[in-house]
């Protein structure tokens, strides 16, 4: 197959978009032309056939860079949304520590009180849930527990971001 060919079924099998896209485009197109380039011995087909069957199949290797970068980004929620909880956690540990009776009065007379607290349980377990399935799986995750993390950082997300918006 040829480099021209290859890079069209890898187009309509990359599910990347925006300049990370571009950027994997063009370095895939500069390797599949290198590794032929550096076959001078052969006829240009034969060396672009040569370097694209040792590339593999343009929807595996679409399919791997859309599970490395799924991976990557269900570990950057996750740990963002660790980051978040913790430091709500810390917000009550504070109004703990000065007893919630001390706290702000708007905070303790909100009706959305209760939901702030249980949103903030949720958020913590969510974190923990996800921790624990990066833990048993390995740091970052693999592929197929990457739905399973990006699941978990979601619920914490959702949960934290709810909590907090009780209270305001």
């Amino acid at each position: 197959m040829s480099v021209g060919r290859w890079l069209d079924a890898f187009r309509g099998a990359l599910t990347v978009r925006g300049r990370l896209r571009t950027r994997i485009l063009d370095e895939v197109e500069s390797h599949l032309l290198e590794a032929a380039a550096a076959q001078p011995s052969l006829p240009r087909a034969q060396a672009e056939a040569a370097a694209t069957a040792a590339f593999g199949d343009p929807a595996d290797v679409a399919r791997g860079f859309a599970e490395e970068l799924g991976v990557r980004s269900a570990t950057r929620a996750t740990r963002q949304a660790g980051a978040a909880v913790a430091l709500f956690a810390a917000a009550f540990v504070v109004m703990g520590s000065n007893g919630v009776r001390h706290a702000a009065p708007w905070i303790v007379s909100s009706p959305a009180w209760p939901l702030a607290f249980v949103g903030a349980q949720v958020a913590a377990a969510a974190t923990l849930a996800t921790a624990v399935r990066f833990a048993a799986g390995g740091w970052p995750a693999p592929p197929e527990r990457t739905a399973d993390v990006a699941r978990g950082a979601v619920v914490a997300s959702t949960a934290g971001v709810l909590s907090l918006g009780a209270l305001v």
